[in-house]
């Protein structure tokens, strides 16, 4: 430990090296508030990002209302129609669906529409408003009264998990008479199943019951699906299911029957949802 007579001696050498350290700080920091200011200065020179977006906030409106003229007035035109022979005076009926109102199809105004003959009995229709959203549209082409075609354009049907199918049941029971060996059982539906009612996988069957008591008169019995086809005005599909009674008509009674449609995709749906089929067995006369 350094004597208090060398730390005199030392002491103003220190004072000089703490002297020249506090000075080159000071310099240090006036050099940093320096760069600052400089760099501050810069960067005000500088275009910032809310400055070059500007212009553009200011031109998005007018861009929008651009936007929606054009679309205002923009229109389409059909796909070819075959109605069957050339130079016909074609009216035309525009019908529009709406989300809002499922079981409707209002009339719209068809003005500025134009029926073109292109010749070979196929016409087109032009100036067809555009169809937004869910909105779906149906012409009907017709000409001296007499409908011709439907043609639909818009938003398709969603596949959707149970579809409202529309049927055409008899009027009154269908009568069988008790062991006869040529009979058949038939139910038509109209329209609103989906595109795989008419895919080959598609299977039907019948199971058929006692109205009073409930007993199993046949189950799961195979049936034929005939006269697939496509509805325009709603763009779905219906089909003809038919099984033979053969074997089946041992026991007197009335009795409910329902269709089990199974799909390709391995989902099946039963017809008619409300309500039953209705058959009759009696007896023949002597037996």
């Amino acid at each position: 430990m350094a004597r208090p007579s060398e730390f005199d001696e030392r002491a103003p050498a220190v004072e000089k090296v703490i002297e020249a350290g506090a000075q080159t700080v000071v310099e240090v920091a006036q050099a940093t508030q320096v760069g600052r200011a400089t760099l501050y200065r810069d960067m005000k020179r500088r275009p910032s990002f809310a400055a070059l977006f500007t212009p553009l906030r200011r031109l998005t409106p007018v861009l929008v209302g651009l936007l929606l003229a054009v679309s205002a007035g923009a229109t389409s035109t059909s796909s070819p129609v075959d109605l069957g022979a050339e130079g016909l005076d074609v009216d035309v009926t525009l019908l529009r669906w709406q989300e809002s109102s499922p079981n409707a199809w209002p009339e719209v105004s068809a003005a500025g529409l134009t029926v073109n003959d292109l010749g070979g009995g196929l016409y087109t229709v032009s100036g067809l408003p555009l169809a937004t959203g869910l909105d779906r549209y149906a012409v009907r082409l017709s000409a001296g009264g007499v409908g011709l075609q439907v043609y639909t354009y818009g938003a398709q049907p969603g596949v959707r998990l149970v579809w409202r199918e529309e049927l055409d049941l008899p009027a009154s029971p269908s009568i069988f008479k008790q062991n006869d060996t040529r009979a058949a059982l038939s139910l038509t539906i109209r329209r609103r199943l989906p595109a795989a009612a008419c895919e080959p996988e598609t299977t039907a069957t019948f199971t058929a019951a006692s109205a009073t008591t409930g007993a199993v008169l046949f189950s799961d019995r195979a049936a034929v699906i005939s006269d697939c086809v496509f509805d325009s005005t709603t763009s779905s599909y219906g089909l003809t299911a038919t099984t033979d009674m053969n074997g089946a008509l041992g026991t007197v009674g009335k009795f409910v029957a329902e269709v089990r449609i199974c799909y390709g995709d391995g989902s099946c749906q039963t017809v008619p949802a409300g309500g039953s089929l209705t058959f009759t067995v009696v007896k023949r006369l002597g037996g």
